[in-house]
C-alpha cells in the first residue's frame, strides 16, 4: 500500500515505502525482515500490484527496481545497526548506491539513453532527499510508539 501513495515524478515516483521499509528495519528481526522483504518482492514478480509503477516479471528491467532490491539491504543494515544514526546513514548510501547503479544500467544499457550521470544523481537522488529524511524521521518516531505491539 505505501507504494501506491505516490507523486510521480520520472522512472522513481516518491513514496511512503522508506517509511515503512525503515520500520521493517526498526521492529522486526533479521529473519522477519527478511521474510517480509523478500516475501515483498516475490508478489510483485509474480504479478500481484504491489509496487509503485507495475508488477510482473518484466519489472525486473524497470529503472525503479533498483531500490526495491536495495530497501532489503537498507532494513538489514539499519537492523544490524541497532537502529542508530550509523545504521540509518550506512543503508540510505547503500540503498542509493544500489538503486541508482540499477537505474543506470537500465536507462544507458537497456534503454540506450545517453542521460548524464549528473543528471541522474540531481533528478534521481536530490528530487527524493526531503521527503527520504521526512520518512526516516517519522520512522524513527512510529517505531518507538509501535515497538510495544511487535511481538
Amino acid at each position: 500500500m505505501s507504494a501506491h501513495l505516490k507523486i510521480p515524478i520520472g522512472f522513481v515516483p516518491i513514496t511512503f515505502q522508506l517509511l515503512v521499509v525503515s520500520l521493517i528495519g526498526l521492529l522486526l528481526n533479521k529473519t522477519q525482515i527478511l521474510f517480509t522483504m523478500i516475501g515483498y518482492i516475490v508478489l510483485g514478480l509474480i504479478g500481484l500490484p504491489v509496487f509503485a509503477s507495475g508488477a510482473g516479471i518484466t519489472y525486473l528491467a524497470s529503472p525503479s527496481f533498483g531500490f526495491i532490491i536495495g530497501f532489503v539491504f537498507f532494513a538489514l543494515i539499519l537492523n544490524y545497526f541497532d537502529k542508530r544514526i550509523i545504521g540509518l546513514s550506512i543503508g540510505y548510501v547503500v540503498l542509493y548506491i544500489i538503486g541508482l547503479s540499477y537505474l543506470t544500467f537500465i536507462i544507458r544499457i537497456i534503454l540506450q539513453n545517453p542521460i548524464s550521470l549528473q543528471t541522474i544523481f540531481v533528478s534521481y537522488w536530490a528530487v527524493f532527499l526531503f521527503n527520504d529524511l521526512l520518512s526516516i524521521g517519522l520512522s524513527l518516531v512510529l517505531h518507538k510508539r509501535l515497538k510495544v505491539l511487535v511481538i
